[in-house]
């Protein structure tokens, strides 16, 4: 991607609410009623940009591993241009992880486009972190993405992933499209 398209999509600057993933918690405009429950919540972009959905789905279902570097000068961008303090700042240890891609989805795709995702993170946002793999998925559902109710996908991923070993104090956890919150939850 050229960076005049790279600079069209518009980045969301500062974390949203951990809790539903609105404006972060105390502004005036967010009735949070949500029950996700992370410390904080980061979110590079909104997946309703054209420019976005096209960039990640060309990553995800395309092979588009040639595209690491747009991402990557996407998250340089981000960086720059993030207005609160990193809700990782502060911390001596920070591990990265990413949700785990189904084998038949992996053998199809050829990349695991989560692991990559974090990767990246790793390297643009948080170089001193670590990735380990630390969840497993136990089965294979259909995707989320054929689902519209909120519930409906929240059942078809309860019960999916384990956890291998006990997590570590601070887990940076990394997806690459936020809907419902069913995957993260």
């Amino acid at each position: 991607w050229c960076e005049t398209c790279l600079n069209q999509i518009e980045l969301i600057r500062g974390s949203l609410c951990p809790r539903c993933g609105m404006l972060e918690l105390g502004q005036p405009d967010n009735d949070c009623s949500g029950e996700w429950r992370f410390r904080s919540l980061s979110v590079v972009s909104s997946y309703a940009n054209p420019g976005v959905r096209e960039l990640l789905t060309s990553f995800k279902y395309k092979r588009g591993l040639c595209l690491r570097e747009s991402i990557k000068r996407l998250l340089e961008r981000y960086r720059a241009s993030y207005r609160s303090a990193w809700p990782w700042a502060g911390l001596s240890e920070l591990t990265i992880i990413s949700i785990p891609m189904d084998e038949a989805r992996l053998r199809e795709r050829d990349m695991d486009h989560a692991a990559e995702l974090a990767h990246l993170v790793r390297d643009v946002l948080v170089p001193w972190a670590t990735y380990t793999p630390l969840l497993t998925r136990d089965r294979q559902v259909k995707q989320n993405a054929h689902f519209t109710d909120p519930l409906l996908r929240q059942a078809n991923v309860r019960g999916i992933f384990s956890v291998l070993r006990e997590p570590p104090p601070s887990v940076l956890l990394v997806d690459d499209v936020l809907t419902s919150g069913a995957t993260l939850s």
